[in-house]
Formats: C-alpha cells, sequence, structure tokens
C-alpha cells in the first residue's frame, strides 16, 4: 500500500474547529463506508469515473472539495473527498482497491481509510444541499481512559446538542483498514446548514469549545479536521 512523505501541515481553517463527535447516538445503520482524500489538480472541475464506480461494487454517499484543514495526522494536504457506501469490503479485494484508486483522475494514489459505518436517522431528515459546511474528523485515541473518555464524551454531548446553530452527526466510520496512512480509529462526518451557521456556532460557544480542546488533548494522539463543500 502506497505510503505518502510528511508535510507541513498549516492551520488555515478560520477560528477554532475543535467540534466534538457524538458517538452515543441511539437507533442507527451500518454499512461499510470507504472515506478516499485526493490531492487534485483541479478540485473545482470533479469527473467521477461510473466504472470505476461500479468496479467497487459501491455507490457514491457524499463526495466534494475540502476547503481546508486543521491539526496534523501525517498526510499529505488533500483537496477532495470521496465516501462510498458498500456492502462489502474494498481494500480487501485487490481489484476493489485498483478501482477505487481510480475513481478520480490523479498523479497521486489517495488515501483509503475503511470500516465499519453508522448513519445517524436524525441526520438525514433532509436532502444534502452545496450549502452545508461539512467537517471530516479523522482521529487516533490513545486509549488511557477509556471509561473516563466516555464520560466526558456524553458529558460534552448533552451540553452541545440543545444549542443554537449546533452541528449535526452524520456519519461515523469505525475505521478497520487503511491504505497511505497509519490506520486511524475513527472518521467522523458532521455538517452545519451553512458556513455562517458553523461561524456563529464557534463565536457564540467559547467555552464549548475549549472543552472541546480539553477533551481532544486528553484523548486522542492525532487528529485532523477538514473544512468541505459537497458537489
Amino acid at each position: 500500500m502506497p505510503n505518502y512523505s510528511k508535510k507541513t501541515i498549516s492551520s488555515i481553517i478560520s477560528g477554532s474547529l475543535l467540534i466534538l463527535f457524538a458517538s452515543s447516538a441511539s437507533a442507527q445503520s451500518t454499512s461499510i463506508g470507504v472515506l478516499g482524500l485526493f490531492d487534485l489538480e483541479q478540485p473545482s472541475s470533479v469527473s467521477i469515473s461510473d466504472d470505476a464506480i461500479a468496479r467497487t461494487g459501491c455507490h457514491i454517499d457524499r463526495h466534494g472539495k475540502i476547503n481546508g484543514e486543521q491539526g496534523d495526522i501525517d498526510i499529505d494536504e488533500p483537496n477532495y473527498f470521496v465516501l462510498l457506501k458498500c456492502e462489502s469490503s474494498v481494500l480487501a479485494a485487490p481489484d476493489k482497491r485498483t478501482a477505487f484508486a481510480k475513481l478520480i483522475k490523479s498523479e497521486n494514489a489517495p488515501v483509503i481509510m475503511e470500516g465499519n459505518m453508522v448513519d445517524i436517522p436524525t441526520a438525514n431528515s433532509a436532502a444534502p444541499n452545496s450549502n452545508r459546511q461539512y467537517i471530516l474528523k479523522i482521529s487516533r485515541y490513545n486509549n488511557k481512559d477509556i471509561t473516563g473518555r466516555d464520560t466526558d464524551l456524553k458529558h460534552l454531548s448533552e451540553l452541545t446538542r440543545k444549542l443554537p446553530d449546533t452541528y449535526i452527526t452524520e456519519r461515523m466510520i469505525g475505521i478497520n483498514y487503511a491504505s497511505g496512512m497509519s490506520t486511524p480509529d475513527e472518521a467522523v462526518v458532521i455538517y452545519y446548514d451553512d458556513a455562517a451557521t458553523g461561524n456563529r456556532f464557534r463565536k457564540n460557544n467559547p467555552s464549548i469549545l475549549k472543552k472541546i480542546g480539553a477533551f481532544n488533548d486528553s484523548h486522542l494522539t492525532d487528529f485532523i479536521y477538514y473544512s468541505a463543500n459537497l458537489n
């Protein structure tokens, strides 16, 4: 599997994007999620190969342009993402793995992550649109205090759930396989209704951001946030 050389990463997302992703949602549906991060010459003009999708045996769940990042997880900076929903593994099958890498014409091999994906039903009440500001978070946990992590997560989830302009957790992937990077633990997809909503949430809730920052410092070894819009 390909390895990417380390690239210095700058924090280019304005404001603090220390967003917490709640993992305590009730009623959920599960499939296999495959998240690819691409470095494209023209991310604003993307054509995804229908033939390559068919050969993966999956269908496109979300895809779009990555506008910025904050954090560091030791991979080259991507500018496009593709999320597939699948019934069987892609990375475990060489032909499917090759097909995924050919979804979009690119000189560089994509970083690929795969695992059990949980869809949050409450996030799917409205059809996705290009106005949404998406945030992808990829994390590695230190596992030093799992009980404390669960307690902190529950507490912060309760604090943020009823706040105005709060984010919506849409997808969560417990990652089992990866290509192009050391395997992380989790990838989560959230969104705000639009960028202005996200800006208001961050501006109006500095105490929450500090608590989320403390959570990340206590329980994560590496993490990165990507800001994106759907195509």
